[in-house]
C-alpha cells in the first residue's frame, strides 16, 4: 500500500528457463531482470528490486522517460489486462503535465519471452492536438557492472557538441566497444528499415545487453544519483499529434550471458541481429 493508501501490485513474469522480470504498477517500473549467469546464479540486471518505499521517494526506472515519464512515475497505473508472459497497464495525465499541452492518455505492454527477450509497447493519445516529446527508458545496475561498454549499429553519431557524424568517423566504427561512463553520445537512424540499436556489455561478468527500438534516437546515460546507467530510446524530435490519434513504439532489451570472447584468430559472427536469435 502507498502511504496514500492505494493498493499496489507486483507482477513477476517468469519464461521457459526460469529467468524472469518484476513489474509493478507504481509509476509502471521494470523492478528486476532476473536472469541465470554463467556459474547458474540469477542476476538482477537492471536497476530495482527496491521495496515500494523507495519507490515514492524516487521513481527514476519508470518505463516512460523524459517529462512525461516524471508525470507518471508515481501514479498508480491501472491493470488492463494480463496473461500468461505479459501484462498491460494504463494511465493518463492532465494538461500541463509532463510537458503536454493536452491531457493524454498512455498505455504500455510489457512481455517477456524466451531467450530472456523483453519487449516493450507504448501507446499515447492525446485529447487534443499536441506535440509529445517520447521516450522510454532502461535503467542497468552500474553498481554491479563497473566495466560497462557500449557499441552501435547506427548509422550515425550526434556528439555532445551537436555534431552528426557517420559511425564509421567515431570510436564506434567497425561496432567497436567504448567505455560507457561519461559517455554523451546519441545514436541516430532515420530509415524505416534499419532503427537504433546498441549492445551494452561488462566483458568481465560476461553479461551483454542489446536494446533495439522503432523510434529513431537511441541514448546511453550515467544516473550517478541512483547508480545505473540509462538506455533511454525515443524520437529525435517531438511527435505532433491530432486530438483522439495514437502513437505507438516498440523497444526490445536482450539480455545474454555469454562465455569468454573467441580469439581474433576465430570466426566472429559480428551480424548485429544474432543477439536476438541465439539459440534457435
Amino acid at each position: 500500500m502507498t502511504k496514500q493508501g492505494q493498493e499496489v501490485l507486483l507482477f513477476r513474469i517468469p519464461n521457459n528457463t526460469n529467468d524472469y522480470i518484476e513489474v509493478t504498477n507504481y509509476g509502471c517500473a521494470i523492478r528486476g531482470i532476473y536472469v541465470h549467469n554463467n556459474d547458474g546464479v540469477l542476476e538482477n540486471v537492471a536497476w530495482g528490486g527496491k521495496a515500494l518505499a523507495e519507490y515514492e521517494n524516487g521513481n527514476p526506472g519508470t518505463i516512460f522517460a523524459g517529462e512525461l515519464g516524471k508525470a507518471l512515475a508515481h501514479k498508480v497505473w491501472d491493470v488492463v489486462d494480463e496473461g500468461e508472459n505479459y501484462v498491460f497497464m494504463a494511465s493518463q495525465c492532465q494538461a500541463g503535465e509532463g510537458g503536454c499541452s493536452s491531457a493524454v492518455k498512455v498505455g504500455c505492454h510489457i512481455m517477456w519471452v524466451n531467450l530472456n527477450r523483453l519487449v516493450i509497447d507504448l501507446f499515447v493519445t492525446p485529447e487534443d492536438g499536441t506535440q509529445l516529446p517520447l521516450s522510454t527508458q532502461l535503467l542497468v545496475d552500474a553498481g554491479k557492472y563497473q566495466s560497462l561498454k557500449v557499441r552501435s549499429f547506427c548509422p550515425q553519431v550526434l556528439e555532445q557538441g551537436g555534431m552528426l557524424r557517420p559511425v564509421n568517423e567515431t570510436a564506434y566504427a567497425d561496432m567497436c566497444f567504448t567505455d560507457a561512463a561519461g559517455i554523451k553520445d546519441t545514436f541516430i537512424s532515420t530509415s524505416e528499415e534499419i532503427k537504433p540499436m546498441a549492445e551494452l556489455a561488462d566483458e568481465g561478468e560476461g553479461m551483454y545487453l542489446s536494446a533495439y527500438t522503432t523510434l529513431s534516437a537511441l541514448r546511453v546515460e550515467e544516473d550517478k544519483d541512483c547508480g545505473a546507467l540509462r538506455l533511454v530510446q525515443g524520437a529525435s524530435s517531438p511527435v505532433a499529434l491530432g486530438g483522439g490519434v495514437s502513437f505507438t513504439a516498440r523497444a526490445i532489451y536482450g539480455v545474454d550471458y555469454l562465455r569468454p570472447q573467441p580469439s581474433s584468430e576465430e570466426e566472429v559472427d559480428i551480424n548485429p541481429m544474432s543477439v536476438f536469435f541465439a539459440g534457435e
